[in-house]
């Protein structure tokens, strides 16, 4: 497409702005502040454009990255100052316009539809190929649920467009105020409001920034950002105000600045998730491939290929691929067994190893059905598993998962690394942002189309390190599709305790957290306090400052400072009757010791990868 001239009326404006950099927000003022001087006099003070340069200079910064010379451009609403901006970038700009909205004589020309809120609940609002949607304070005033509006605009946009929405947070410091005081301080304010149409558009509803998230991802988008702003200028700036109403005012804007998330406006920028390999069926039931690893032969693995074996789905719907390294005849001999048992397709995956990323693609590559359910090799599923997953996967989903609970075998929760055992202790059940492979459901086109699991994780070593199944899972939901976690999708898993090299095997985990965290960063916002990997390890190091402490300084009161580690430590010791006091010793030993081992795991791994974890 050849980039359009601009309009006639800011010809002035691209000639004084030429080769003006825009590289910082500093410089986008002034470019804003060049086109706001190029409208003429009468038009400026109409409806207090200069008071808009706030929010137009957020959403133009992000246009300007979208959208380049000559590339179709839909403005949903907006004003004089944000077109005629546009139209000075060389874009191919088409305005829908409110009705008695104010509209400068450059882009009169540009307005193709004059619209009401109304308008915008119809399903066809034509079907384009614009490069950027900008909608500013409009969403608000939509009458229907914010995911069938993004869903409306998404096909309006090209396979690589942005939309930007720009609209109230209802998180911002007025109405949390009003919540916390129990009065209606939000009313008293309706009439100050700011607002790109005149006369302001009515009301419907607000939203928080996770519900804008979720109807986004809900309607099939990548969130690109979600983040708070400031919509305008203080127009008390023109006017003598009273002094508290003044310090009031700048208090706010203050909070502002320090809290993004209190400001008056939220901005997202959105762009469509990739598309799957294959479409999806519209039927109600999935076709499912579940994929299990095979580390051993034994009466467990016949077991648990005998749940697989009984699963309550269509046996039509369903297929098994079962890795294995193929080196055990007795892995070979139960799954011929299965196969002249079976009433699907049972095949097999030799890999080896038999568990990570790079078996669990190839495994997936082969699958043929639309969902892939996977376990491993220390887990028992129930009967009803497959059925369970399979009938809440949806066209929107891309990963599901469940809880995964602790068997009669394992060992406790506290001799393991934090975020590996179940937790919290008392339900003994993996962590919602987990998504551990004894117990996930992937859309197959979707994650193939994503690259599958990152074998980067694998690396050259045999057994892949930790976190390599989570990281998948957040990569789809960055790219806008939905996960979910059904406490009805539940199997049950053996977590082995120490063995005799278990030294090694706790000092590699440990250190592999810190390089986990970094690289999935939603899994890093559950650590406590930001830096430990969980409470005890806090807990922990405090003991071991206050022992130095008072070895150092000789002032005993420090160990005052091992009280909190004591605590949780004998919530996890039988100290009474007293025949169970060597027990309990030994089992004080074992965790004073592995919390040694975590320690300098933790420490060699938060230098290798520069994210602090202890």
């Amino acid at each position: 497409m050849k980039c359009m001239k601009p309009a006639t009326g800011i010809t002035r404006t691209v000639t004084a702005v030429e080769g003006l950099p825009m590289n910082s927000a500093g410089e986008i003022q002034r470019f804003l502040e060049h086109v706001l001087d190029a409208l003429p006099i009468t038009d400026r003070p109409y409806r207090h454009l200069q008071h808009s340069l706030p929010l137009v200079g957020d959403i133009f910064g992000r246009a300007r990255k979208a959208a380049h010379p000559g590339d179709k451009v839909l403005l949903i609403g907006g004003n004089a100052l944000l077109g005629n901006a546009l139209l000075a970038m060389g874009c191919d700009l088409d305005i829908w316009q409110f009705p008695h909205a104010f509209v400068s004589d450059e882009m009169q020309p540009r307005v193709r539809r004059e619209i009401t809120p109304a308008d915008l609940e119809q399903s066809d609002m034509g079907q384009g190929e614009y490069q950027l949607i900008v909608v500013p304070l409009v969403l608000e005033s939509v009458l229907s649920d914010a995911a069938a509006f993004f869903r409306r605009l998404r096909g309006m946009l090209s396979s690589n467009g942005i939309l930007i929405i720009a609209t109230r947070n209802q998180s911002r410091l007025d109405v949390r105020l009003a919540a916390a005081l129990g009065k209606p301080l939000a009313k008293r304010q309706q009439g100050a409001r700011f607002s790109f149409s005149w006369p302001e558009l009515r009301t419907v509803k607000e939203y928080h920034r996770e519900e804008l998230i979720a109807a986004a991802r809900k309607a099939g988008f990548r969130v690109r950002g979600c983040r708070g702003v400031t919509a305008s200028r203080d127009f008390f700036e023109m006017q003598a105000v009273p002094l508290s109403s003044y310090v009031l005012k700048k208090g706010a804007r203050l909070l502002g600045a320090l809290e993004p998330f209190s400001r008056d406006t939220l901005l997202l920028e959105l762009s469509p998730r990739r598309p799957a390999i294959a479409p999806w069926d519209t039927g109600e039931q999935p076709s499912v491939s579940v994929i299990a690893a095979a580390a051993q032969g034994g009466e467990r693995l016949r077991t648990q290929l005998a749940a697989l074996r009984d699963q309550t789905y269509p046996p039509e719907r369903l297929e098994l691929l079962i890795i294995h390294d193929g080196r055990s005849p007795d892995v070979t001999h139960a799954i011929e067994e299965l196969r002249a048992q079976a009433l699907f397709p049972v095949k097999e995956v030799c890999a080896t190893p038999a568990e990570g990323p790079l078996a669990r693609n190839l495994a997936m590559a082969q699958a043929s059905g639309q969902v892939c359910a996977h376990t491993d090799a220390l887990t028992q599923v129930t009967v009803d598993w497959v059925e369970a997953g399979a009938m809440v996967f949806d066209e929107d989903t891309g990963v599901l998962s469940g809880p995964v609970f602790a068997d009669g075998h394992s060992c406790p929760s506290v001799l393991d690394l934090p975020g590996v055992q179940p937790e919290p202790a008392a339900v003994r059940r993996r962590r919602e942002d987990l998504f551990h492979i004894s117990n996930v459901f992937y859309h197959t086109g979707v994650a193939l189309a994503a690259g599958g699991f990152n074998q980067r994780f694998q690396g050259n070593g045999s057994e892949p390190s930790l976190g390599w199944d989570t990281d998948l899972a957040w990569r789809l939901q960055r790219e806008g599709w939905r996960a979910q976690f059904r406490e009805e999708v539940c199997v049950f898993r053996t977590f082995p305790g120490p063995d005799g090299a278990w030294i090694g095997d706790h000092l590699r985990r440990a250190s592999e957290l810190p390089a986990f965290y970094a690289a999935v960063p939603e899994v890093a916002k559950k650590t406590y306090s930001g830096v430990f990997a969980s409470r005890s390890t806090m807990y922990f190091d405090l003991m071991l400052v206050g022992g130095a402490l008072a070895l150092g300084r000789r002032r005993w009161p420090w160990l005052l400072l091992a009280l909190p580690w004591a605590g949780l430590l004998s919530k996890s010791l039988d100290l009474w009757p007293p025949k169970n006091w060597g027990y309990s010793l030994g089992m004080a030993a074992k965790i004073g010791g592995v919390h040694l081992v975590w320690l300098a795991g933790l420490l060699k791994g938060s230098v290798r990868s520069r994210r602090p974890v202890l």
